[in-house]
């Protein structure tokens, strides 16, 4: 930025200017701004400026929409999957893309799996085992839920990425929830439900909704067992580190 034609010069720094265009400018910076058709003009470039990288940037890291196409289909390889599960449940634009692309294949019964049977059907229980990526998967791979990253377990065809949600007041604690089924959709009916299970206080239950996913909000940091109670199924995932 540059002083000239600027009614006080030295008033206002570059980075006030910034936290004007982004909102977050004190009165005194805003007042300047209102007087001052110098540094207005200042900040209307810097408003353009941003608009343009914004645009530049605007999803930049997410999957295209054919790779979520091929995710939803089953065709992704296990770790492509894992990838892609551990993506959604932090990007709210990818999970309402994979929302609608999933009810637009529900109403093609042409893509309808086929029935697995009614509720008659005898209730197993399986355990998940944590999922350990391959040596060399770099930064990214997961470390058992330690260092407030996330974690992937498996059993059988199902894919289960948990991770930490916003943090809550006063040192309490959250955790987020994906479940995805390899080979075609995941069969949630209402009901479904996940229950957060601790040694010290009763269990903490939260609905699975149509895509899979699920959320604890203001839960204590600790160590936890998960059930996720599903269609014929009980999926038990163990030592669920929570805030720490």
């Amino acid at each position: 930025m540059t002083n000239i034609g600027c009614t006080r010069p030295g008033a206002v720094t570059p980075e006030a200017i910034l936290a004007y265009v982004d909102g977050d400018a004190s009165p005194d910076v805003a007042q300047h701004l209102r007087t001052c058709p110098a540094c207005a003009s200042e900040a209307q470039v810097y408003s353009r400026l941003q608009g343009r990288l914004g645009g530049a940037l605007y999803r930049f890291d997410c999957p295209p929409a054919q790779a979520l196409g091929e995710y939803e289909l089953g065709l992704t390889s296990p770790e492509g999957r894992s990838g892609v599960a551990r993506h959604v449940l932090d990007c709210p634009h990818c999970m309402a893309e994979l929302l609608s692309l999933r009810t637009f294949l529900a109403d093609d019964m042409a893509l309808a799996p086929a029935p697995r049977g009614g509720p008659v059907e005898g209730l197993r229980r399986v355990v998940a085992t944590l999922f350990v990526p391959a040596p060399g998967a770099g930064a990214a791979a997961l470390r058992g839920g330690t260092d407030g990253e996330g974690a992937t377990y498996r059993v059988e065809d199902l894919t289960i990425t948990l991770g930490p949600g916003p943090p809550g007041p006063r040192g309490r604690a959250s955790l987020m929830g994906l479940i995805v089924r390899e080979d075609h959709d995941l069969e949630v009916s209402a009901g479904s439900t996940a229950h957060l299970l601790s040694a010290t206080g009763e269990p903490v239950t939260a609905a699975i909704d149509e895509l899979g996913s699920f959320a604890f909000d203001d839960i204590a940091p600790g160590n936890y067992g998960l059930e996720l109670h599903l269609p014929g199924l009980i999926v038990a995932v163990e030592d669920v580190s929570v805030g720490r």
